[in-house]
């Protein structure tokens, strides 16, 4: 009888606490004469640490033009590839872990005068690995990407060079 009596006293008390299901109306948003607003602080990319960072931004030169791109940390994304672009070069590096090192790889492609770059891809799977273009740039003829793993990190990328030729293209506008 008495645990009787306990769950009542406990159902009346939750029954009585629960008045409304109305949400409360929101206070007005003015600010007092004397608070001082404080302007966003965003940490520039040199000094957060790479580590941190999910995306980072840098810039890469097109055509002799600046052009931000976005990469994310496993990968790397430039340029479009077109419907008449076609694979210039794919192939796939790794690297196993070694205990408290950073390993660094350098991949680079050339190709004739006539080709010229138009978009890389970089598909990684290496546990805060990097890919990024340390030599050359779209528009032109070579390109350097530089692979590194984390410390004591290995990594796997496939990378594909896509691009087109432009000497056929040059010939038939000056025919027209």
């Amino acid at each position: 009888m008495k645990s009787f009596l306990v769950i009542a006293l406990l159902a009346v008390t939750a029954a009585a606490s629960v008045i409304t299901h109305e949400a409360p109306e929101p206070a007005a948003d003015v600010l007092p004469e004397s608070s001082e607003t404080q302007e966003l602080q965003v940490a520039d990319a040199d000094e957060v640490p790479m580590s941190e960072m999910a995306v980072f931004i840098t810039k890469v030169l097109l055509a002799d033009e600046e052009m931000p791109f976005v990469a994310p940390r496993s990968g790397m994304s430039l340029g479009n590839i077109g419907a008449s672009d076609r694979l210039l070069s794919a192939s796939t590096h790794s690297r196993n872990p070694i205990a408290n090192q950073v390993q660094t790889v350098n991949v680079r492609y050339t190709g004739s005068s006539s080709i010229i770059i138009l978009a890389v891809r970089a598909y990684g799977s290496g546990q805060g690995a990097t890919a990024r273009v340390v030599e050359g740039y779209l528009g032109r003829n070579s390109i350097t990407i530089q692979l590194q793993s984390a410390r004591g990190r290995g990594f796997h990328y496939r990378i594909e060079i896509w691009g087109r030729q432009v000497f056929l293209e040059k010939v038939v506008s000056w025919l027209d």
